[in-house]
């Protein structure tokens, strides 16, 4: 298995991320809103957007680190579509068990959708 994540794994079109999040299936996730779409490549896509609302500097690139960490280990997993996750909402108040419950919680959700669709 492959556990790096390219350059061809990161999503930096913003036509594609309108058309993601425009056509795409969206998921709710505390903190999180994931779009989904197909891509019709060999491999998933990701892109990340937090806004200045969800915390300072640090928390947000945390935010960034926690999603494209997640991704990298289980892309194996996401099948062949492009992920975009938005945060909008103040995470400075999480806990640490809340984080790690985030992690689990997440990948559950996108499993669970992908047998839906």
């Amino acid at each position: 298995m492959d556990f790096c994540l390219d350059a061809k794994h990161r999503l930096n079109d913003p036509l594609r991320i309108k058309v993601i999040r425009s056509e795409g299936e969206r998921i709710k996730i505390f903190p999180f809103i994931v779009y989904r779409l197909n891509n019709f490549l060999s491999f998933p896509r990701l892109a990340i957007g937090i806004t200045r609302r969800a915390g300072g500097s640090v928390v947000r690139n945390r935010f960034k680190r926690l999603v494209r960490e997640l991704f990298r280990l289980n892309k194996h997993l996401l099948g062949f579509k492009d992920y975009y996750f938005f945060c909008s909402c103040d995470v400075t108040r999480l806990s640490q068990v809340e984080v790690a419950q985030l992690k689990s919680n997440i990948l559950k959700r996108l499993s669970l959708c992908g047998l839906k669709s």
